[in-house]
């Protein structure tokens, strides 16, 4: 992995000829419709590269690429929860939405909240929130990463998903300045 994070091509192969059949049958477990599990797959490593310099060198990779998979079926199961695929009276699929771009476009948008919401958090915090939510690792790794007590990892990822929650939500909670 860190190799591939540092750019080299052909690491990436190798990382995807090693992974690919673990996460797929992880994926199948979540998801039993197969192609399903494959488009979310491959989302999976599309958004790996795309995020591939938030892994941290001595992170566990599979842990990296397990929490990247889960968090894209779970934002599946939202939008089939949203545009249930239900036959209408008729048996028939229901019209699509106007403009089936919009869910493409608000969910680029709510990304680019949820980027600079993490950008705006203290830097300890941020660490934190990185180290447990997107590399997936445990408390007492993430701690154990940066050389701190556990309980003070907890404390700082906590403090950042309440900053989070209040400038995702809008609800400025913690005051204007976040504190």
């Amino acid at each position: 992995m860190e190799r591939y994070v540092e750019g080299d091509a052909r690491a990436f192969d190798r990382l995807y000829e090693e992974l690919a059949p673990w996460l797929r049958g992880r994926v199948r477990a979540w998801v039993h419709e197969r192609t399903a599990a494959e488009d979310l797959l491959q989302a999976t490593f599309l958004k790996v590269h795309v995020a591939r310099h938030a892994w941290r060198p001595g992170g566990s990779v599979k842990g990296f690429f397990a929490t990247v998979a889960r968090n894209l079926v779970i934002d599946a199961a939202r939008r089939r929860a949203r545009h249930p695929e239900t036959p209408t009276g008729d048996g028939k699929l229901p019209d699509l939405p106007e403009d089936p771009a919009h869910d493409e476009r608000a969910d680029a948008e709510l990304a680019g909240r949820i980027e600079a919401a993490i950008a705006a958090l203290p830097a300890t915090e941020r660490e934190m929130v990185m180290l447990h939510q997107v590399n997936g690792l445990a408390f007492g790794d993430a701690a154990a990463k940066v050389g701190i007590r556990p309980g003070t990892a907890r404390v700082r990822a906590h403090r950042g998903y309440r900053r989070l929650r209040a400038w995702l939500v809008g609800d400025r909670l913690a005051g204007e300045d976040g504190k």
